[in-house]
């Protein structure tokens, strides 16, 4: 996206989708590349420019807490939705079902690690 024109006008609104996975996580040397892009596309954009991210919260030192950071230091919104609320209700129950969670749950140390890695938090937050 950087040094992109349309006539005069830079881009005005990115969509970014699914920056995170197993692979960024368990790499700091992808996750730095793919922040080092995230930065360099910021000075490509128009002043009034905008973006939205989605994607998985997997690990806090990743790109999505990356850009949870900057977005939170920038004064701009950020949304959390954990994959089980307070009420212990599903957020996606056709991806995730109750038995995965249990699963999950097994050992005391994995589950654990579990709520390190997949930010699984079955008391809810935000």
């Amino acid at each position: 996206m950087r040094g992109r024109l349309y006539q005069e006008h830079r881009p005005d609104f990115v969509l970014r989708d699914d920056l995170e996975n197993a692979i960024t996580a368990d790499s700091p040397a992808v996750t730095e590349k793919i922040i080092r892009l995230l930065d360099e596309a910021k000075g490509g954009m128009a002043a009034h420019g905008a973006s939205l991210t989605l994607g998985n919260f997997i690990i806090e030192n990743g790109v999505m807490g990356y850009v949870r950071k900057s977005v939170d230091g920038s004064g701009g919104r950020v949304r959390f939705i954990p994959i089980v609320d307070r009420a212990g209700v599903l957020a996606w129950p056709d991806k995730y079902a109750k038995t995965t969670l249990k699963r999950l749950s097994l050992t005391r140390a994995y589950r654990t690690r579990a709520n390190a890695r997949y930010r699984l938090n079955p008391n809810g937050g935000n």
